[in-house]
Parts: C-alpha cells; sequence; structure tokens
C-alpha cells in the first residue's frame, strides 16, 4: 500500500538533491586583471589563475555571476559586487576577441 504524502515528500528530496549544486562556498579575495580572474581562498597560500582566454561563457544572476571555462568546473561568484564584476568581464572578453 503506497503512501501518497511520504511519497512526495521523497520525490521533492529527491528534486532538491538532484538540482545542482556549489561544491566549495569559501570566501575569497577577487582581483580582475586583463589577464584573468585571480581568486586568493580565506585560508590559502596562494592565488588561483582564471584567464580570461580561457573563459568560454559568463552568466549573470542576481547578485551573483557564473563564470564558465573550458577546462573546468564553472565558477560562481556572489556578492554585492558581483553583478559590476561580470558586466567588467564581459566587457574584457567582447573587447579582446
Amino acid at each position: 500500500m503506497s503512501n501518497g504524502r511520504l511519497d512526495a515528500r521523497r520525490r521533492h528530496e529527491a528534486e532538491v538533491a538532484a538540482r545542482p549544486q556549489w561544491r566549495d562556498p569559501a570566501m575569497a579575495r577577487v582581483v580582475l586583471t586583463s589577464i584573468g580572474v585571480r581568486l586568493l581562498p580565506t585560508g590559502s597560500p596562494s592565488w588561483l589563475p582564471f584567464d580570461h582566454a580561457l573563459l568560454a561563457g559568463v552568466t549573470e544572476e542576481q547578485s551573483a555571476v557564473v563564470l564558465s571555462y573550458s577546462v573546468c568546473a564553472p565558477v560562481l561568484l556572489a556578492g554585492a559586487a558581483a553583478p559590476w564584476l561580470g558586466v567588467a568581464i564581459e566587457h574584457m572578453r567582447r573587447t579582446a576577441m
């Protein structure tokens, strides 16, 4: 005998678990240069380079920007300055072509 409420709850939990999720929600310092974006995660001794030459796409969301690269997983940048950063990166990418 099936339980409709239990089935609905399990279905909802499965749908939530299947949604795309960002793995590392670490705080990081972000620097935009003419070459690319540099990230310094909190507690890390070295900067992580994300070059504009490898950028495949920029998607702006509400108070966030997603940078898609051809060689690694996408990078989600969130915060008050994220929309501005997305516009600046897109401008740099278009003028470099």
